[in-house]
């Protein structure tokens, strides 16, 4: 008989995020190699969902969409957009900030509709009564650990795997104490630890216990997809995604380009800096300091299927990660996305740590170029060098030179991620 898994994720499909690929896929391989997959996720605040994750979906048959009753949810899903409404074009370095109250009000709020997502979890276990040979939940927010937990102590699961997409974090310096008491109770009671990179466990307290499984593509995304025409009216750098304000940071590429534009390479209106998303101040700001607000293109928030293809129609991609004393492991799943696109990759990478996992994987996978601050001496002129080759042949009318390491790219897909996922699971079970 197949092993039963309960898998508790609260972002998954047809979510239009990005924290809803790991669980979704993990689910859908899980569920190929004749495991019966129960899964209990949140819903979304937005009506936008992910149609390539949607067509996942369809192969996962025991979904339980869980809708807490929360003040938040009531709040955000008054704010939404009216469908067809949700793009923009204006680029705009300006930002209202929050003032501190309202910050600590969301928080809270935020905060509340967790602890009600968990309870109505917990319900919803109870009211099923199934027995799982194992609980499978993916940080974050904090509940879905407290749920796994909650699941194992009752009986309902054996065994329990807590998987880290993201390190444990909160807001504010006070609340460590509540911080270091959740990461106990996962190290007392989690069977077995997993995380998206070797930093999350280092920074975690778990690099001897824990196992790396890195987030993966899939190349079923791109079935029936016909791959747009390339640009040829300007040579297009794109970011689609997260900035956390400016706490990813651009500014070496911006400043190299501005470098070169000033020496003649290439003039301003023939270069295009394209962005989508809905955290994307940071991006505009960065770029207008270096003096390129003229080659900004905003294309505003856009389900996965669309953005894909605004990202196959420009020439480079761009991606901003960190790597700090305190954070390291920092591997954004747009890496990922970038892997199944088979396009150049200018990475950035802001901290004090050098030798990064993601500068580590973009040179063994050589799909592009990583700029690391701690290594900024050395990688300054690389990427400089790395942008005039790119010019240079977008000038020629050539594609960019691109020669990645095939058999290391193929090490990064999501049956493989899942694949390893089950190997834990019959280790541990």
């Amino acid at each position: 008989m197949s092993k039963r898994v309960l898998l508790i994720s609260h972002c998954f499909a047809p979510q239009n995020k990005i924290g809803a690929v790991r669980p979704t896929k993990l689910a859908k391989y899980l569920t190929r190699m004749g495991y019966q997959v129960t899964v209990l996720c949140g819903k979304d605040y937005s009506p936008v969902t992910d149609p390539l994750l949607a067509r996942d979906l369809e192969q996962i048959p025991d979904v339980h969409r869980i809708v807490e009753n929360s003040l938040l949810r009531r709040w955000k899903e008054r704010k939404q957009p009216v469908a067809g409404n949700e793009k923009q074009t204006v680029i705009s370095s300006s930002t209202t900030k929050p003032k501190p109250w309202i910050n600590a009000l969301y928080l809270f709020l935020a905060d509340r509709a967790d602890a009600a997502f968990a309870r109505a979890c917990k319900r919803e276990i109870m009211r099923m009564g199934k027995r799982f040979d194992v609980v499978l939940s993916t940080y974050g927010p904090l509940s879905v650990h407290s749920v796994a937990n909650y699941a194992k102590r009752k009986g309902y699961a054996k065994r329990w795997i807590a998987d880290f997409r993201d390190e444990t974090a909160m807001p504010f310096a006070w609340q460590k104490s509540r911080l270091q008491r959740y990461n106990r109770m996962v190290a007392n009671h989690a069977d077995q630890i997993t995380a998206v990179s070797a930093g999350y466990l280092r920074v975690m307290g778990w690099e001897e216990r824990g196992c790396v499984i890195y987030n993966g593509f899939d190349p079923e995304d791109m079935r029936g997809f016909s791959a747009p025409v390339k640009r040829t009216d300007k040579l297009a750098f794109i970011h689609c995604g997260q900035m956390y304000g400016a706490q990813r940071d651009l500014s070496p590429f911006f400043k190299a380009l501005a470098a070169l534009m000033d020496q003649g390479m290439i003039g301003k209106d023939s270069v295009a800096l394209v962005y989508a998303g809905k955290d994307t101040s940071g991006f505009v700001s960065q770029a207008i300091k270096a003096g390129l607000e003229t080659c900004l293109e905003g294309h505003g928030f856009m389900p996965r299927d669309e953005s894909l293809r605004l990202q196959q129609s420009s020439h480079v991609l761009l991606l901003p990660a960190w790597n700090l004393e305190k954070r390291q492991g920092n591997i954004p799943g747009k890496l990922l996305e970038y892997m199944m696109l088979d396009m150049p990759v200018v990475c950035c990478v802001s901290g004090n740590m050098p030798d990064s996992e993601i500068a580590g994987i973009i040179r063994k996978s050589n799909i592009g170029i990583c700029w690391e601050q701690a290594n900024s001496q050395a990688d300054t002129p690389r990427l400089k060098a790395y942008l005039e080759q790119v010019i240079r042949t977008f000038q020629k009318g050539e594609p960019a030179v691109f020669d990645p390491n095939r058999e290391a790219v193929a090490g990064f897909t999501c049956e493989g991620m899942a694949r390893k996922m089950a190997n834990t699971i019959e280790d541990w079970t």
